[in-house]
């Protein structure tokens, strides 16, 4: 893999899964967006065992963790199941699959300059924590395997003019 982790931060986020609105995220989430590749060999480098000639970009996988500051109980509580239109503490059978199950949802990030739409998210860790003040605050973690649709618009928020100066 040629190229390291994209890193994004973004803004305050309401935070939709499963067209169910949990909440509001007032320091936004952390993503870090992963990439895979294929090695493509050829003879001109020696066949497999030399280096690769080229690697393609098959795709992405972005981590999404998200620190909830106002969100709704009921529905926070709910994710503890760890699939969409869960009930809270009952988990899906061992062996399940994300995709074929329905374990996973779309997920929607609506902030002030972007809006960030995953088609394929699914949870990955879902824990209410006293944050050492008299607030408590809901970690919630997703894992989204990126399409073409989701790797595009990644894109072009990376590229967007933040300001412009006169």
């Amino acid at each position: 893999m040629p190229f390291a982790p994209i890193h994004f931060a973004c803004g305050p986020v309401v935070v939709t899964w499963n067209a169910i609105q949990l909440g509001y995220s007032e320091d936004g989430c952390k993503m870090v967006v992963q990439p895979f590749f294929d090695r493509v060999s050829s003879d001109d480098f020696g066949g497999r065992a030399g280096p690769p000639a080229d690697e393609q970009l098959l795709g992405a996988v972005a981590t999404i963790d998200i620190p909830f500051t106002k969100y709704v109980k009921a529905e926070m509580d709910k994710l503890s199941a760890f699939k969409k239109n869960g009930t809270a503490g009952i988990l899906p059978p061992i062996g399940s699959f994300v995709r074929q199950d329905g374990l996973y949802a779309t997920l929607l990030l609506a902030g002030i300059n972007d809006n960030h739409t995953f088609l394929t998210a699914f949870l990955r860790r879902a824990q209410e924590i006293n944050s050492g003040t008299k607030y408590r605050t809901y970690m919630v973690g997703f894992e989204c395997w990126l399409n073409q649709t989701d790797y595009t618009q990644l894109s072009q928020a990376q590229n967007r003019t933040l300001f412009t100066v006169a």
